[in-house]
């Protein structure tokens, strides 16, 4: 499961980065945090096929931390700091790669969890979506912070 969609999964898991900030980010925009296991990671961009690269939903730049060990398989993934970590495969590697298959891998997953009753799978609106990994990360930042949720 070790492959860029995986990577990707547990990049929006542990920051929760929206999908389309995950597969518009570069290792230069991941940098230590001097004297402690972390790193910042800044949140600049978003693409989707229809606008391109853009600024993120808000339309602002934003910060969030990543475990550096995290970061470190970033590198042996992409060891090009300026280039995207989810860059095409095949075509053209300055864009990132088509979220239709990354997506697809997400739902399989959900789906194993779901067959071996590791988590429930609901309809509608509370389906567990790629989106759900922002609430997850979220929850478990706000958790660690000691805030109440």
């Amino acid at each position: 499961m070790w492959n860029k969609h995986g990577l990707a999964i547990l990049i929006a898991a542990a920051t929760g980065m929206r999908q389309a900030e995950v597969l518009s980010l570069r290792p230069s925009k991941i940098r230590p945090i001097e004297g402690t296991d972390y790193c910042s990671v800044e949140i600049s961009a978003a693409y989707n096929d229809a606008d391109k690269f853009k600024k993120p939903k808000n339309g602002k730049t934003r910060f969030t931390f990543i475990e550096r060990r995290i970061a470190d398989l970033i590198k042996v993934i992409q060891p090009d700091s300026q280039s995207l970590i989810f860059g095409r495969m095949d075509g053209d590697p300055s864009k990132p790669m088509d979220d239709g298959p990354l997506r697809r891998n997400f739902n399989k997953i959900v789906q194993k969890l779901t067959d071996e009753g590791l988590i429930e799978q609901r309809e509608g609106d509370l389906r567990i979506v790629f989106h759900s990994l922002r609430h997850f990360a979220n929850t478990e930042i706000n958790l660690r912070a000691g805030k109440d949720v």
